[in-house]
């Protein structure tokens, strides 16, 4: 197996277990978050960062996302684990809710970052981490069984 595909079987193992409460304690903060699909069809995340240990305070894109855990408030990309604050929904909300109390829908402030598309639902994120996932694993047996021939 090549060493990029057995670094994302190690990862995908890692992720499916989640943090560790040292891990999530001490990773940074993405406030106002969202998932976004970059060009290539890879699922990131948006947002305000807090504590980054190499970009400090500050906008950012994430590395490529293999987990997405709303409801237990982490993410996990390529490079390191992030506790989730409040989604940009919920700012969106507020924010038409500050303008027009009576039509302020979720949803309704068009966001565009370009080079991405917002992926509109959760459960369109876990569909594409899933599937990456699928895919990855599927060649790595491919590629093993090659080695094995």
């Amino acid at each position: 197996m090549t060493k990029l595909l057995s670094e994302l079987m190690d990862l995908f193992e890692v992720t499916s277990k989640g943090p560790s409460p040292e891990e999530l304690a001490s990773a940074p903060l993405l406030q106002n978050w969202r998932p976004l699909l970059d060009m290539s069809g890879v699922v990131v995340l948006w947002g305000h960062v807090e504590n980054h240990p190499l970009l400090g305070n500050d906008a950012i894109t994430t590395s490529r996302l293999f987990r997405l855990d709303t409801e237990q408030g982490f993410a996990r990309t390529w490079s390191r684990w992030y506790r989730l604050g409040t989604p940009f929904t919920d700012l969106e909300h507020d924010l038409l809710q500050s303008i027009s109390p009576e039509t302020g829908n979720r949803g309704t402030v068009m966001f565009e970052l370009p080079g991405y598309q917002t992926v509109p639902k959760s459960e369109n994120v876990q569909e594409l981490l899933s599937d990456f996932k699928r895919r990855m694993q599927k060649l790595a047996r491919q590629h093993q069984d090659r080695a094995t021939d």
